[in-house]
């Protein structure tokens, strides 16, 4: 939710991007059903685990937040 929260008040100044420790392999379907309601777009949302940011061909990232 923070990731599509922050990318639509970005500003086109930067890209937020959300991952975990441990991801479960699908977005929690409450969720999805609330950003949708609030019409965020949710198409390219995925599960994922924050390893994929230590990949060479990662994004560089700036600010990392964790919660």
């Amino acid at each position: 939710m923070a990731e599509c929260l922050t990318n639509r008040l970005r500003d086109g100044r930067f890209k937020a991007f959300s991952a975990g420790s441990h991801p479960l392999g699908k977005i929690q379907p409450n969720a999805l059903r609330v950003l949708r309601e609030f019409e965020y777009d949710t198409k390219a949302l995925q599960s994922k685990s924050w390893n994929e940011f230590s990949k060479p061909d990662s994004p560089s990232l700036d600010v990392v937040y964790a919660m």
